[in-house]
Formats: C-alpha cells, structure tokens, sequence
C-alpha cells in the first residue's frame, strides 16, 4: 500500500498495465489505494471493472492491446475458471 501511495503521489502521468494497481477487475472496487492512471493499456478485451465502480475514474482512456489470444477465446477460459461453464 505504502509502494502505490507514492505512486499516487508522483507528479509525471500513469500508464496502467491491464489494469490499475489496486482495482478489482471485475467489481471496479478500490481495493486500497489505487493510482489514477492517465491512461490503461488492457489486454485481450476490456475489463468489467474498468467501466463500473472507480474504474472509470481510476483507469483514465482505456487501450485494448492484443496479444494474441482472441478476445472469444478468453472469454471462454475466464467463464470456465469462475465455474459459469
């Protein structure tokens, strides 16, 4: 907490990667300090907490970056991972 307290702090924009430090993907519940980000690189596909919750106000302009798993695909493993089968 201390770590992302400071980051909080620093003067220069934050790039977030997949997510904000802090942020609970699928909620967008701050889980303890969060540092706004200027902006998120996400991957695969956006994630739910990135657009409910704080994550709008946490997560500034969002980017989805492929990385060469399909959006479909990820989705299948995360429903299968949370037991929604």
């Amino acid at each position: 907490a201390a770590a992302l307290e400071r980051i909080a702090a620093f003067e220069a924009p934050i790039l977030a990667l997949d997510l904000p430090s802090g942020l609970d993907a699928d909620s967008g519940e701050a889980l303890g300090p969060v540092p706004p980000a200027a902006a998120t690189l996400s991957y695969i596909g956006p994630k739910q907490g990135l657009e409910c919750g704080q994550g709008p106000r946490c997560a500034g302009e969002v980017w989805i970056a492929s990385i060469g798993v399909s959006h479909q695909a990820a989705q299948t493993w995360l429903s299968r991972r949370r037991g929604e089968s």
